[in-house]
């Protein structure tokens, strides 16, 4: 029997449906980059946090586009200091763990097109 996996991170005790696990030798990862501005993320991050990346237009935007969650309980694998200044103020660039099944143009076109906010879940 096929060892399986639920295809996205999650807290001990959530249910799943059967359509949301995967086989283990079929589940690959990786890092994505985000660009967190200043103020966007809980001060206290740490690796090893969940959190659900939101993406929308940023502060003093006029677009009437709202917000929209991208990903899910995804884990923080590294914080970084805050360096690049974006759009005037400064912006850190978090590694956040996401499935591969998860990750798509979609996905990756969205947080490099709008304002991302951390929300930690856990």
């Amino acid at each position: 029997l096929d060892s399986l996996q639920w295809g996205e991170r999650g807290a001990g005790g959530t249910l799943v449906e059967r359509s949301s696990l995967l086989s283990k030798a079929t589940v690959g990862r990786s890092q994505l980059p985000l660009s967190v501005a200043s103020g966007a993320s809980p001060a206290d991050l740490e690796r090893g946090d969940l959190v659900d990346v939101w993406v929308g237009p940023g502060p003093g935007d006029n677009s009437r586009d709202e917000a929209v969650r991208v990903l899910r309980a995804v884990r923080i694998v590294e914080t970084g200091d805050e360096s690049a200044s974006v759009g005037g103020s400064l912006a850190q660039t978090i590694l956040v763990d996401v499935a591969d099944a998860t990750l798509g143009g979609s996905v990756i076109g969205t947080v490099a097109s709008g304002h991302v906010t951390l929300v930690r879940v856990s």
